[in-house]
């Protein structure tokens, strides 16, 4: 009897980037998420060559494409620009490093896969018989193989390895939003950015970072 499907819980960057790569060798897969389906990250983050680079492959796209869908600022015909001397000390990049849109980056790792949205894992239990997988809806799936990609609070981890603990790291983060119309930020911060997406400060053990979410026709993230 050939084995099912492998099945991935969570659809954020780590199980949709493994779908792909499963996806990309013949190799079936179920990916369980327990939202909807409805846009959630409308974000930049920081991505470095070593981390997108093999992912243009299992993509079957080249850099400059890439990089026009997924930057930041491509709608300004930017490519996400990452200064090195806007960064604080000991915050260093690699060339090719870029800012890309969480939201577009996720969405275009999900295309060809089947993903389960509002699947909710509430327990697993593993035996000689295999995996199961119980829902929130009462349900239950049989799966062959069970990866975990659910983030920080990890049902998975929390049913198969209830003993392991995180780490808390000594880091404390505030994290503020604010959207300007393309007037404001050309008046406000244009001039100081240009076509740099990020800048920090540094004051002793504090870093503040302004950073470009999106770039619409009519306002700035």
């Amino acid at each position: 009897m050939s084995p099912g499907p492998i099945t991935i819980v969570g659809a954020g960057l780590a199980g949709l980037t493994l779908g792909r790569c499963l996806k990309q060798y013949g190799i079936a897969a179920v990916v369980l998420e327990r939202v909807t389906s409805s846009p959630r990250y409308n974000y930049g983050i920081t991505l470095h060559p070593w981390a997108f680079q093999p992912l243009l492959k299992v993509l079957q796209m080249d850099e400059v494409l890439f990089r026009e869908k997924l930057a930041i600022d491509s709608m300004r015909q930017g490519k996400g620009e990452v200064s090195e001397d806007a960064l604080a000390p000991a915050l260093n990049t690699d060339l090719g490093t870029f800012r890309c849109h969480r939201g577009r980056l996720e969405k275009l790792l999900q295309e060809g896969q089947d993903i389960r949205w509002e699947h909710t894992v509430q327990n697993v239990t593993s035996s000689s018989q295999g995996i199961v997988v119980q829902l929130k809806d009462e349900k239950a799936l049989d799966a062959d193989i069970l990866i975990g990609t659910d983030g920080v609070h990890s049902q998975i981890r929390k049913s198969l390895a209830p003993e392991i603990e995180l780490k808390v790291l000594p880091f404390v983060v505030f994290n503020g939003k604010r959207q300007f119309t393309r007037s404001e930020y050309q008046e406000m911060f244009e001039s100081k950015l240009g076509a740099r997406t990020v800048v920090h400060e540094r004051h002793g053990d504090i870093v503040l970072e302004i950073s470009i979410n999106e770039y619409t026709p009519k306002h700035v993230d």
